[in-house]
C-alpha cells in the first residue's frame, strides 16, 4: 500500500521525532509520494535531519510542509544540504519554525544553497525570527537566484514587496503590527534584493 501512495498529509498529530523517523523510514523505497504534510507534528532538529536523510534517498518528493514545529539551524540546514545534493523539492514551507533564532548560522548555509538551485519554486520562510542581519544575508542571495517564484518572509526582519523582492529597510521594525500596517517603509534607506 506505502508503495501506491501519492499524498500524505499528518498535519496537526504532534508525533515528535521519533514516529516521524519511523514513518520515514517504510517510506524511503516509496518513489510515488510526492506530497509529503508534517506541519504541527513537534519537528525539532532531530526529526529534520530524518527528513533530510530521507530526501537524498527519495527524489520523488516535490512538496514539503514543515511549518509550526520546533525546527533550528541545525536542522533547516540539513535540510537544504539534502535539496542541494537531490534537487526534487518545488514547494518548502518552513514558517513558524526558529531558523533564525539567536543569530544563528542558517542564514549563511541557506545563501550558499538558494544563490545555486535552479529547482525551488515556492519557499516560505515566514515566522523564523531572522535577525536584520540574516535578512540581508538572505535578500543578497536571492540577487542570484532564477527559480523561485513564490517568497514569504513575513514575521522576521524585512519585507517581500509587490513585486517579489525582499526589502530591508533601516528603520524596520521586528515588530509585527508594524509590519502589517506599513507593508512599505518610505523615505528610508532600503536594501533590495532585486532578482533578473
Amino acid at each position: 500500500m506505502l508503495r501506491r501512495l501519492q499524498e500524505l498529509n499528518l498535519e496537526g498529530n504532534k508525533l515528535g521525532d521519533l514516529a516521524i523517523t519511523n514513518l520515514l523510514d517504510a517510506l524511503i523505497d516509496n518513489d510515488t509520494l510526492t506530497k509529503l504534510n508534517l506541519n504541527k507534528n513537534l519537528l525539532t532538529n532531530t526529526g529534520a535531519i530524518s527528513i533530510a536523510k530521507m530526501i537524498e534517498q527519495n527524489s520523488s518528493i516535490e512538496e514539503l510542509y514543515l511549518s509550526w514545529n520546533q525546527i533550528k539551524s541545525q536542522g533547516g540546514t540539513a535540510l537544504f544540504d539534502a535539496m542541494a545534493k537531490k534537487p526534487h523539492i518545488r514547494v518548502l514551507d518552513l514558517s513558524w519554525n526558529s531558523l533564525g533564532l539567536y543569530d544563528s548560522p542558517f542564514a549563511t548555509n541557506f545563501a550558499a544553497f538558494i544563490s545555486r538551485d535552479e529547482y525551488l519554486a515556492h519557499l516560505d520562510l515566514s515566522n523564523n525570527s531572522f535577525s536584520k542581519k540574516s535578512a540581508l544575508i538572505i535578500a543578497e542571495a536571492l540577487k542570484n537566484n532564477h527559480s523561485l517564484y513564490g517568497f514569504h518572509f513575513q514575521g522576521n526582519f524585512g519585507y517581500v514587496d509587490a513585486k517579489g523582492f525582499l526589502v530591508i529597510a533601516d528603520d524596520y521594525a521586528q515588530d509585527l503590527t508594524v509590519q502589517m500596517l506599513s507593508p512599505q517603509v518610505k523615505g528610508s534607506n532600503c536594501f533590495v534584493a532585486k532578482k533578473n
